[in-house]
C-alpha cells in the first residue's frame, strides 16, 4: 500500500469520528416516520442494559460506569441489526462492530485494571472523590494486540464522569488493523448520558463511525451515525425490568460503500413502546 493511500484511509476514519465542536450527530437530527405498531417481545439488550445501570448504581464506581454507559450501543444494534459486514468487511472478522466491540473491551478493561503494560503511552484512568462521583480519563492512550489477521493499534481519548445515578461520556477510538494483505482504519465517536431513579430511567447515546479497508487495488470506504433514546419505567418486581416507556434506535449512512447491496444501507429507525412487563410493540421507519 502506498502511503498516499494509507493517508487517506486514516483521513477517512478520522474525519467520520464527527466528536469534536460544535458536531451534531446525523441520527440524532433524523426525523423518521413510522409504520403500523407490531407487537412482539421486548428487547432482551434493553433489560440488561438497565441491569448495568443499577449495578453502577449500587457500585459507582468507574467500571461499572464504563459498563453502563456501553450496553446501551448493544440495544441500538440489537433494535436496528449488528449487520454492518458490507464489501470488503464481509470476509473477515474484523468489521467495524467487532473492531468497535474489540477497542471497547480490551482498552477500557486494561485502563481500569490499572494495567500500563497494555498500553505504550502515559494513561490517566480510573479516580472517585469524596462526593462518589467516578472518572475516567483517556489521555494519550494506546493499545496495540496482535491478531490472527494482522496487528490491532487502537488510540483512545475522552472522558468517563459518573456518580451513583448518572453517567456522562465523551470517547473517541481511532482504531487500524494491519494485515500481510490488508489495512482497516476505524474511527468511532461515543457520547451520551444517563440518568437512573428508582422508578425510571432517561439515557441518550450517540455513536459516530466511519472505516476505510484496502487490500490490491480493492478500496472500500463507509461512514454511518447511530443514536438509541431510551425513556422507561422501572419495577423491581419485573424479571427485565422495564415495564412502560419508549426506546427509539436511530442509523443514518453518512457515507455509503460502493458496490454495497441497497438493502444493507437503508436508514432506518425502530421504535419500541413498553405494554408491560416484557411486552412491547414496535413500529419500524418507512
Amino acid at each position: 500500500m502506498t502511503r498516499r493511500i494509507a493517508l487517506a484511509l486514516s483521513c477517512c476514519a478520522l474525519a467520520a469520528c464527527g466528536g469534536g465542536g460544535d458536531h451534531t450527530n446525523a441520527a440524532t437530527a433524523r426525523s423518521f416516520s413510522y409504520g403500523p405498531e407490531q407487537s412482539v417481545a421486548a428487547p432482551l439488550s434493553a433489560g440488561d442494559a438497565i441491569s448495568s445501570m443499577k449495578s453502577f448504581e449500587s457500585a459507582g464506581d468507574g467500571q461499572t460506569a464504563v459498563a453502563a454507559q456501553g450496553s446501551l450501543m448493544q440495544v441500538a444494534f440489537e433494535a436496528l441489526g449488528d449487520d454492518l459486514g458490507v464489501g470488503g468487511f464481509a470476509a473477515t472478522s474484523a468489521n467495524p462492530t467487532a473492531l468497535v466491540r474489540e477497542a471497547r473491551s480490551r482498552t477500557i478493561g486494561a485502563a481500569l485494571t490499572g494495567d500500563a503494560s497494555q498500553f505504550t503511552a502515559e494513561c490517566t484512568t480510573a479516580a472517585k472523590d469524596a462526593a462518589g462521583t467516578a472518572t475516567v480519563v483517556f489521555k494519550n492512550c494506546q493499545y496495540t494486540e496482535t491478531t490472527t489477521e494482522g496487528t490491532l493499534t487502537v488510540n483512545v481519548a475522552g472522558t468517563v464522569v459518573g456518580k451513583p445515578g448518572s453517567v456522562v461520556w465523551d470517547v473517541t477510538y481511532n482504531l487500524s488493523l494491519t494485515g500481510p494483505d490488508a489495512r482497516i482504519e476505524l474511527g468511532y465517536h461515543d457520547k451520551g448520558n444517563l440518568a437512573l431513579t428508582a422508578a425510571t430511567v432517561k439515557a441518550h447515546q450517540e455513536a459516530d463511525i466511519g472505516g476505510a479497508f484496502a487490500s490490491g487495488l480493492q478500496h472500500l470506504e463507509l461512514g454511518l451515525a447511530q443514536s438509541v433514546d431510551l425513556d422507561v419505567t422501572i419495577d423491581g418486581s419485573c424479571a427485565t425490568h422495564i415495564t412502560g416507556g419508549t426506546l427509539e434506535a436511530k442509523r443514518v449512512w453518512t457515507k455509503r460503500p460502493a458496490g454495497a447491496a441497497a438493502e444493507a444501507t437503508v436508514d432506518r429507525g425502530a421504535l419500541f413502546t413498553w405494554t408491560g412487563c416484557g411486552l412491547a410493540t414496535v413500529r419500524f421507519s418507512r
